[in-house]
């Protein structure tokens, strides 16, 4: 009932799915999609490089040690749901 209705604070056992993709189908439709503010590291052990929604370019632009170096793209997965960077 929490994943129907996108009331994940309501779920009691941490919610696992198989995949990133799965998970972030999942946890999309909780947002409004200009709202969604997300941030993917490759690794968390080296921040150099990282992928941002449009909802914080905005930000990026405005964090002088922050600079764009690519324009925004769809997220691809792998047939096993992972995510490709």
């Amino acid at each position: 009932n929490c994943l129907t209705s996108a009331n994940f604070n309501g779920a009691k056992v941490p919610i696992t799915l198989p995949d990133v993709r799965s998970t972030i189908v999942t946890a999309l439709p909780s947002l409004e999609p200009a709202d969604a503010r997300m941030v993917i590291a490759r690794n968390t052990l080296d921040l150099e490089e990282l992928w941002v929604s449009q909802a914080l370019l905005a930000d990026v632009a405005r964090a002088p040690q922050l600079e764009q170096i690519g324009d925004l793209r769809p997220l691809r997965f792998d047939a096993h749901g992972d995510l490709q960077l």
